[in-house]
């Protein structure tokens, strides 16, 4: 009984090394800041919208389940990619202060790819919103869309319009 015990708390320790070393490594890879955790939130917004506009246009959520529209398989998988692509790009932004001695440089690298992530989950937090019917949302999305076309066309940011 005594060796049991000495084993339970050997392997009770192993996981509070391994817990450790994993949450060291993943600050030191991303050092989590307002903007990154901004962004896992909108992230989760996004997932939770989703399945609210799902809900609501196929008759409810158990409706939506039982007629297999919201499915775990299929949003784990779309989610696990966002999640494996955005912490991807976050890392890149956090690592790239150890390639340009120039402070500045980074933080503007970090500030270009977060606040393009934390749009586009804002564009599709919208869609979502009315997808659920939130169609006083559409003017905000058609301003977005036409932003998004214009900066992808290389058209100069201009006041007034």
């Amino acid at each position: 009984m005594e060796a049991m015990r000495h084993i339970m708390e050997q392997l009770a320790n192993l996981w509070c090394w391994a817990g450790g070393v994993l949450l060291g490594v993943f600050c030191y890879l991303v050092e989590p800041t307002a903007a990154f955790y901004a962004l896992w939130i909108a992230v989760l917004l996004d997932l939770l919208t989703k399945v609210v506009a799902l809900s609501v246009s196929h008759g409810g959520f158990i409706a939506a389940t039982r007629a297999r529209f919201i499915r775990s398989h299929t949003m784990f998988c779309k989610t696990a990619i966002k999640i494996v692509a955005y912490f991807t790009l976050t890392v890149l932004a956090h690592q790239s202060k150890a390639i340009v001695d120039i402070e500045a440089v980074p933080i503007l690298f970090s500030s270009v790819i977060y606040s393009a992530l934390f749009l586009v989950e804002v564009h599709s937090i919208i869609e979502n919103l009315i997808g659920a019917g939130a169609d006083d949302l559409k003017p905000l999305l058609l301003r977005l869309e036409r932003e998004k076309q214009r900066v992808l066309a290389g058209e100069e940011n201009t006041k007034g319009k």
